[in-house]
């Protein structure tokens, strides 16, 4: 085999250079023209759906194979993220982050974002990994991606955004914003707590696993959601508020722990409680028992039954005069609203459709995540959705992100939304920006800003 010259050899190294541009260039071109192609016809189908039916929309466009393209993406992605802010801007424009146009990159990568809350100064707080896994907790500011104290379990914002929960196994400190003088440090619940006597209960370390978490306004209580229950924590001690003692004693006979005189294990299935931004009322519930709501006084005072098989979720209007309810089968769901002069003594049974305090405000969103703004709600839905509607049912708005959302915080002023899914990615949106990008599905005015890759199989997280 002949040698080839050192001149040969330049030249057929910049030859393969040149090609490697080529298709390089070749890839990002055809991955803007799929994704444009791709949320132009998704939109248009949607909006045939809407307008004439379903049977006239047909068939849904299908995706376009992506997956010859994924190299070269990842290689932009990585270059970019090594190139800094104005590489980070050309990636964006180069290789827009459409939604589900990477879906098949997902496989061995894909994380819940299982917390967000966007801080008083446009930071924002990501717990990465859902919430029974090993806790890593970031702060996303400015372009950089802060890792926080191996010790922080999880965190959770009050309803005004002024007050910070931060939990660790020592208890939850009440903070009066990030890295603000510590109001309160409140211990963790035994699980004992509200315990029917004649009842022991088995240990249970899923007590830490955080579902959820917001401080009171009064900056000396917080709300706790986790496996074992619901609680409100004070510097006196836990009060459990669900399940209540004829719940437990049900599932002390369920379990066989009542006959047989063994420790009580609890442990709840798609537990959830909310808090409203005044203080005054809580929503709470699991995925077998009716949605309970609390007063002041912690004393529950309606008791709704849900609108699909399991109750799921719950999320107070902005204003706190209304909540909403979500209940799910599968990946499909229902979301109901109740307002504030009905909630006391209200007894309702499961899918009463003909009560006149029940109003359907969402039909088909499995909602894992959602905030409330002025008079609409955003949810996040199963499909990889956000769904805007207003306190009647309204549909206002949608904006598709890609893969199950998991999680969601709204900045004070209303105009970021932070979206976290199980795809291990958080969208950084500005609300009402008054344009919306090309690849965009959706029919929102809003903008996504930045986007960010919490991936298993990448050495560091990546910036798009």
């Amino acid at each position: 085999m002949p040698i080839a010259h050192p001149e040969q050899k330049l030249a057929m190294a910049r030859h393969r250079q040149a090609m490697t541009l080529h298709l390089n260039d070749s890839a990002r071109q055809n991955w803007q023209r799929l994704a444009q192609a791709w949320g132009a016809a998704i939109n248009d189908y949607v909006r045939i759906g809407n307008d004439y039916g379903w049977d006239v929309a047909g068939e849904q466009p299908e995706l376009p194979g992506m997956q010859p393209l994924y190299p070269a993406l990842l290689e932009a992605l990585r270059a970019a993220n090594a190139g800094g802010d104005a590489a980070i801007r050309q990636l964006r424009e180069d290789w827009p982050p459409s939604p589900d146009l990477y879906a098949g990159l997902l496989e061995g990568n894909a994380q819940a974002i299982s917390q967000l809350a966007v801080l008083a100064d446009g930071s924002v707080l990501a717990r990465i990994g859902a919430s029974y896994e090993t806790p890593r907790c970031v702060r996303l500011r400015q372009g950089q991606c802060e890792q926080l104290d191996s010790a922080l379990l999880g965190f959770g914002l009050s309803g005004d955004g002024r007050l910070l929960a931060l939990a660790t196994i020592e208890g939850i400190a009440i903070h009066a914003g990030w890295q603000g003088e510590r109001l309160a440090m409140l211990a963790w619940p035994t699980g004992a707590e509200g315990l029917p006597y004649g009842l022991a209960l088995a240990e249970n370390p899923r007590n830490f696993e955080i579902e959820a978490l917001q401080p009171f306004p009064d900056g000396q209580r917080v709300l706790l959601a986790c496996r074992s229950g619901v609680y409100v924590l004070a510097a006196g001690g836990a009060t459990r508020l669900h399940p209540d003692a004829g719940r437990l004693h049900e599932l002390a006979r369920d379990s066989g722990s009542k006959r047989s005189g063994m420790p009580l294990e609890i442990d709840l299935d798609m537990v959830h409680a909310a808090l409203s931004a005044d203080g005054q009322w809580i929503a709470a519930g699991d995925q077998c028992s009716v949605h309970v709501l609390f007063d002041a006084a912690l004393k529950p005072v309606g008791h709704i039954g849900p609108h699909s098989e399991y109750p799921h979720y719950a999320v107070f209007a902005a204003d706190s005069r209304q909540v909403l309810l979500n209940a799910c089968h599968l990946y499909n769901g229902c979301s109901i609203g109740v307002n504030r002069e009905h909630w006391i003594g209200l007894d309702t049974d499961y899918y009463d459709d003909t009560h006149p305090a029940i109003t359907t405000l969402q039909e088909g969103a499995r909602v894992y995540a959602a905030v409330s703004r002025a008079s609409e709600y955003i949810v996040g839905d199963a499909h990889g959705y956000l769904r805007a509607f207003g306190h009647d049912g309204t549909p206002h708005w949608t904006h598709f992100v890609g893969s199950t959302i998991s999680s969601m915080a709204l900045s004070g002023d209303g105009k970021t939304l932070a979206v976290g899914s199980y795809g291990g990615a958080i969208s950084l949106i500005a609300l009402d920006s008054g344009e919306r990008d090309a690849w965009q599905i959706g029919t929102g005015p809003h903008r996504e800003r930045e986007r960010w890759l919490f991936w298993q199989q990448e050495a560091t997280p990546l910036r798009w």
